[in-house]
């Protein structure tokens, strides 16, 4: 079946707009061994093991003899995805970071979603170009919990501009003003959402096949991904709400990658029949 440009159009700006990312400034994180938190110190390291999937953890609980220390955590898994017939692999990746030090409770939490390919560059010994892309959540501005209303966040479906640009300079609002921040997660949450939809009905009437059921999946998890959102907020973001979540961004991020890739790629060439 042939795809219309325009859906593979709304499946690549799906694959990227579930990969925004918004930051908010904490404390840094880090590990006394840091070397047993490969995707910490560069998302190219995801895959360079032996065997198909890797998961890790490191805690660090350090210098005790203050009131309430540093309290680190991680945790990290890795599956590998062979590349057709050549030596080349993808890996996808998902790591939980989490920090809490001091008697204020100055908290990080890191949910970080990875991408990996490794290019093969010798048939005859290993040797790799690894490329890792990394982008998620830090969570410290907690404006899930301040505006834990739906659909009205402040009264208001859109707030007032003056209390989106409240702070100065203008462009600080995107990052640092938790009202900006929310609202601005939810028109993006709007936005997959509507895209999502729109590319399954046009893949439905583009007629079966493999594609067609790829679109709905994407479809069905991005609203899944929508539901547990609203639920996060109302519940005013309990720790395991707020994981399920971002772990349903990384499966939203994963199926709509692969199917662009998929429909960019085209079907499969099949085999001459024999005589």
């Amino acid at each position: 079946m042939r795809i219309p440009n325009n859906i593979k159009s709304f499946l690549l700006s799906l694959a990227l707009l579930s990969g925004v990312w918004m930051h908010a400034i904490s404390q840094d994180l880090h590990f006394s061994q840091f070397y047993e938190a490969p995707l910490l110190r560069n998302p190219a390291l995801a895959g360079i093991f032996t065997g198909d999937y890797r998961i890790q953890g490191v805690y660090r609980d350090q210098w005790n003899s203050f009131t309430n220390a540093y309290r680190t955590g991680s945790l990290n898994g890795e599956y590998k995805w062979p590349v057709g017939r050549s030596s080349d692999y993808f890996t996808t990746a998902f790591e939980v970071l989490y920090d809490k030090a001091g008697t204020a409770a100055l908290t990080t939490t890191e949910l970080l979603p990875a991408l990996n390919y490794h290019k093969s560059l010798s048939n005859e010994k290993a040797m790799y170009l690894s490329v890792g892309f990394m982008g998620g959540l830090v969570a410290g501005l907690r404006a899930g919990m301040a505006y834990n209303t739906w659909p009205l966040m402040d009264g208001h479906f859109i707030p007032t501009l003056n209390n989106l640009y409240i702070m100065a300079p203008t462009w600080v609002n995107h990052f640092e003003n938790a009202l900006t921040v929310q609202f601005q997660h939810r028109m993006v949450a709007y936005l997959i959402v509507a895209l999502a939809l729109l590319q399954a009905w046009l893949a439905v009437r583009g007629g079966n096949g493999p594609a067609r059921g790829r679109a709905l999946l994407v479809a069905a998890v991005a609203l899944s991904q929508a539901v547990i959102g609203i639920i996060t907020l109302v519940l005013v973001v309990p720790l395991w709400a707020g994981i399920l979540h971002q772990l349903g961004g990384v499966l939203l991020l994963t199926a709509a990658t692969v199917h662009a890739q998929r429909l960019v790629a085209g079907p499969a060439p099949q085999s001459p029949a024999r005589a």
